[in-house]
């Protein structure tokens, strides 16, 4: 083998290392989101029972999320625009947005007067992605069969 041989394995060892060092840090340079749920039952002093909702960017990368919503067991879904004016919550590096969901909230009624139920939940950005909610129809369904005094 000659030199110029050497140098261009070399440059192809270089460039292969260059690509995947890239890739790595451009896959860590995103938003990362992560929903947490958790039920509580009825407390006379403390409050209603209630499914409480936390979603955290762990990424590195800002998120603006628009609408917290679930699928409806009628077919569809319904979602609530969040933020001020509707205009969407900006989340950063290891920052959260929370929101509970009670008893009255589960049932929907549009404005044609179909009636139907919740079966799970999920929050939305603004390029239209959903994040749905973990296991938020398993407490949809204790909530659900839950009675607030």
């Amino acid at each position: 083998m000659q030199i110029s041989d050497y140098v261009s394995i070399a440059a192809l060892i270089i460039s292969i290392t260059s690509i995947a060092i890239s890739g790595y840090f451009g896959f860590r340079d995103r938003a990362h989101l992560k929903t947490h749920a958790k039920f509580y039952p009825y407390n006379s002093s403390y409050d209603r029972a209630h499914i409480a909702i936390k979603i955290v960017n762990c990424g590195r990368r800002p998120v603006i999320l628009t609408m917290f919503g679930g699928n409806l067991s009628e077919g569809g879904y319904c979602g609530t625009h969040i933020g001020k004016e509707g205009k969407g919550v900006r989340l950063g590096e290891h920052e959260k947005y929370e929101t509970s969901v009670y008893l009255e909230d589960l049932h929907i009624i549009d404005p044609e007067g179909n009636e139907s139920d919740h079966v799970n939940f999920w929050f939305e950005n603004t390029l239209g992605q959903r994040f749905k909610v973990i296991n938020s129809e398993k407490l949809i369904n204790k909530l659900s069969k839950t009675t607030n005094f």
